[in-house]
């Protein structure tokens, strides 16, 4: 409804004592009034996750114990025979009690008090504004005094506080809060309380707020002129994001709907700056829950492994320096590591078993590949080879189970003359992971990671094994190693370890690692100097051909909306968990259903595989449209078309490449329906049910 008209005569307008309720009059939120006490419970939830009983780690749980902890304080204030009021700092003492949150020391307590009063003061200045008419109302009337009047769990002093960091304090002479005297507009007591305190007659009494019982009905019952100020688009607004609060994914969808930005005038892939903005969700979901999860595990540090994470890193730094969280997180860094430049630093012995955790990977690989991949030159070992009657380039199958690869092993010349090198190496990825502090000495820090096995991770905790390493991971493949002890891992997005996680993303996880890459190279060792360790890195011109035409900008969008995300994430108190289910549909989207520029940066890439492969590999297609027609007529051409979109890697973002030929694109798509169908069917000829 629209506010009352205004007074029109001298009477009408004038009273002694004029007060103006606070919420929704005066002041509004950008957010619901629960989404403040949410804000606080995941404060409570990463800070003292390890001291809540594991029924009460969730920020929902939180908000509903307390709740609870104000209706027992409200009933035991009416026991007293007063209304049900109370104080925040009674109820934070409730609430941590409702919680079991166990407290050794008087000092620790209050401090902890102290913190969530703090917390919830700065969010309800960030999250609350003045109204924009409620000036307009206050200049019609002439009063005597001017009061605020609110029913409110803070003191007045500090309702006060709030009031001038708006630069409208000066509009009140004095002001009453239903806490402070354990009265309140609902009943009707606080009214007359004030009545009573200032000598005051209720008809030169006038009162403005929001609230059809508290501040009207109530108001009018003790004689009290009021006017009922509910502006239409203010109250509307207001009803949607109450209405928002309780579906999340409908408010994650208006905040992604209000982020357009224009691509700046040197962009040279609109299109990929555009889908950066659309799919950044799903890397601020990640790294939110990265920024959590550190809080929650009480990391010292957490560091970003390159080179997708000095894209994460970006977003982190970002989503920190705008206050995401609202509240101090833990400090991160990169580290110029890869697979190549520690997993032969990380090795205790030159032998099959320590082999294993390479080979469980790649268990086809010549001896040359295996040299490179343990970063030194296979020339160098050549004679050995041969004396073995190896040789560098061709291919062995099980190479564990290969006599001369065993005998080889065994070599204690062999081992003579690969160990040295091995211990250099390790000596020196020591000397660089220590000038980036990190050391045994502390006790538990944070490696971050776009997935998908970890093995960056296992690699550093074999390292150090004293020190335990978190990994936080956008997906997580199944383990084919024995993991160690000291390195435990989570995923943001899809975990094997839980078949109920959409594990089936992980099928195709190449199109991700290239929109998230760096254009820095691969690190493939280091180096000791007077100066200090030198990184090494190996650029590819192609793969950095197709960062500047594509993946720069696309990341570039995505780093476009953060300060946005921050904000929305800070008001409305989302949290990882919200964001994941519409973050993985994105991620699902992305392979089932690329857009152009996808298909096509990713098939001018040539793929880094040197670590087990032992070189780079090309991606592009090599298929005729005969080729393709005489697969729906001739078995064997089937398969070969089936091993060459195998060796593909990804029909899906192929097919979307607008520079695909209609000759080759027509009988593709036709032959990826009939084999989507004949699948189905298979897969209802063996459900439940279906028969024999």
């Amino acid at each position: 409804m629209n506010s009352p008209s205004k007074p029109t005569d001298a009477l009408e307008r004038s009273c002694d004592l004029l007060t103006l309720d606070i919420w929704d009059t005066v002041l509004r939120r950008h957010c619901h009034p629960d989404a403040v006490k949410l804000h606080l419970a995941r404060y409570l939830l990463l800070n003292a996750f390890k001291a809540l009983p594991e029924a009460h780690r969730s920020p929902w749980v939180l908000l509903k114990l307390r709740q609870e902890a104000e209706r027992q304080l409200g009933d035991e204030s009416r026991a007293r025979g007063l209304d049900d009021e109370y104080h925040h700092l009674d109820v934070y003492a409730r609430w941590l009690q409702l919680a079991g949150i166990e407290l050794q020391a008087d000092p620790e307590y209050k401090a902890i008090i102290d913190t969530l009063s703090r917390l919830e003061i700065d969010q309800e200045k960030k999250v609350s504004y003045v109204d924009s008419g409620i000036l307009e109302i206050l200049s019609t009337y002439k009063a005597s005094e001017v009061a605020f009047l609110s029913d409110f769990y803070w003191k007045g002093e500090t309702l006060r506080h709030l009031l001038d960091h708006h630069q409208v304090g000066d509009w009140f002479s004095f002001g009453i809060v239903s806490c402070d005297v354990g009265l309140n507009k609902r009943s009707g007591r606080l009214f007359s309380h004030l009545h009573a305190h200032l000598g005051v007659s209720p008809k030169a009494h006038l009162h403005v707020g929001d609230n059809p019982h508290a501040d009207i009905a109530s108001a009018k019952a003790h004689g009290i002129r009021t006017h009922h100020y509910l502006p239409d688009l203010a109250h509307s607004e207001r009803l949607e994001r109450e209405r928002l609060f309780h579906d999340r994914e409908g408010l994650i969808e208006r905040v992604k709907k209000g982020m357009v930005f224009e691509a700046p005038a040197d962009c040279r892939s609109s299109e990929a700056f555009h889908f950066g903005q659309r799919w950044s969700l799903l890397f601020v979901g990640f790294v939110l829950d990265v920024m959590e999860r550190a809080l929650q595990d009480q990391v010292q540090r957490l560091y970003f492994l390159t080179r997708e994470g000095v894209f994460f890193l970006k977003i982190y730094e970002s989503l920190a320096a705008h206050h995401a969280l609202g509240f101090e997180v833990k400090p991160g860094s990169l580290l110029n590591v890869s697979r190549l430049a520690t997993f032969a630093a990380s090795l205790r012995d030159f032998s099959i078993k320590e082999m294993m955790r390479l080979w469980t990977l790649y268990s086809v690989q010549s001896l040359g590949a295996l040299f490179r991949t343990l970063g030194l030159d296979p020339k160098a070992f050549e004679a050995l080879t041969l004396q073995h009657g190896l040789t560098l380039d061709d291919p062995i199958t099980y190479p564990w189970q290969h006599g001369g690869v065993i005998a080889f092993f065994e070599d204690q010349d062999v081992k003579d003359l690969i160990l040295p090198f091995l211990q250099e190496k390790r000596d020196v990825l020591f000397a660089y992971l220590q000038s980036e502090g990190l050391s045994s000495e502390e006790a538990r820090i944070g490696i971050v990671d776009i997935g998908w096995r970890g093995s960056i991770q296992d690699n550093l905790a074999l390292m150090h094994p004293h020190l335990e390493m978190v990994g936080y991971y956008l997906g997580l493949n199944g383990f084919l190693n024995e993991q160690p002890l000291n390195a435990p891992k989570w995923a943001f997005g899809p975990d094997a370890r839980d078949p109920d996680s959409s594990i089936d993303l992980l099928h195709q996880v190449a199109p991700i690692e290239m929109l998230t890459n760096s254009s820095s190279g691969s690190v493939t060792g280091f180096a000791l100097r007077e100066t200090g360790v030198e990184i090494k890195t190996r650029v590819d011109e192609g793969e950095s051909h197709v960062h500047e035409a594509f993946v720069a900008d696309f990341q570039r969008g995505v780093l476009a909306t953060l300060p946005a995300w921050a904000e929305a994430i800070r008001i409305h108190a989302l949290s990882a968990s919200d964001l994941r289910s519409p973050a993985l549909r994105i991620w699902r989207q992305m392979i089932e259903s690329p857009p152009a520029f996808l298909g096509e940066a990713y098939f001018k890439l040539n793929h880094n595989e040197t670590f087990g492969v032992g070189g780079f590999v090309d991606k592009g297609l090599s298929l005729s449209p005969w080729a393709i027609w005489a697969a729906f007529l001739y078995r064997p051409a089937r398969i070969r078309l089936v091993e060459a979109i195998n060796s593909i890697g990804w029909l899906e973002g192929l097919m979307a490449r607008r520079d695909l030929h209609l000759m080759i694109w027509l009988p593709l798509r036709l032959f990826l329906k009939v084999t989507r169908y004949q699948e189905r069917m298979k897969g209802a000829s063996r459900a439940p049910g279906s028969g024999s």
